[in-house]
């Protein structure tokens, strides 16, 4: 079952600390990054089992930035025991039906962005959406470049960015280190 939280994430402690106890195994401090993320995010994807257990989130916020309707895709966790099982996946195609009925409703394209370390988001994002950029060869448009560039000096000014690679943000994560397992797990998914 799948639910959708559209209230402030912070207003609700019981459910912070499930998604701190979930998330704990994939990360050495998962503390950091949680905050970040509560914090930036104000809508919620929840996946609980038949047994009303929660097993997989998935954050965003709608933003507008200058001119454009965006929305930041934050971050999404299944629980190391459901991983694999495409839970993630129905928590994103959950997000992308609401937000093409956003699209709808405003007449308006809505640009999705994300920051992630992990391979796994990118390839699915990349495989399931229309003209996403980098491709998975690393291809920008000029038009793809430029929209990079805004969003990357309006969230991430303090971030250089290499010209060749503008999508490619060194240090935005701070904080955020793997655990062994989780690392294990991404090492294999890459060959």
């Amino acid at each position: 079952m799948i639910l959708k939280k559209t209230d402030l994430i912070t207003h609700d402690p019981e459910l912070v600390g499930q998604l701190n106890e979930l998330s704990r195994t994939g990360y050495i401090d998962n503390t950091a990054l949680m905050a970040r993320e509560i914090v930036h995010c104000s809508e919620i994807y929840l996946l609980y089992t038949d047994l009303e257990d929660l097993v997989a989130f998935f954050m965003v916020n709608y933003e507008n930035l200058d001119d454009l309707d965006t929305c930041y895709l934050g971050l999404s966790y299944c629980h190391s025991d459901h991983q694999g099982l495409g839970y993630s996946a129905e928590l994103y195609k959950a997000f992308f039906i609401d937000c093409r009925k956003k699209e709808l409703e405003s007449g308006r394209r809505i640009l999705c962005w994300w920051t992630t370390a992990s391979p796994i988001p990118f390839h699915w994002f990349s495989k399931n959406i229309d003209q996403c950029e980098p491709s998975t060869e690393g291809f920008v448009s000029e038009t793809g470049a430029e929209l990079i560039a805004k969003i990357a000096k309006d969230k991430y000014d303090h971030t250089e960015t290499d010209p060749l690679a503008p999508f490619i943000l060194r240090g935005v994560a701070s904080h955020t280190s793997y655990s062994e397992n989780e690392r294990l797990r991404l090492a294999l998914i890459q060959k």
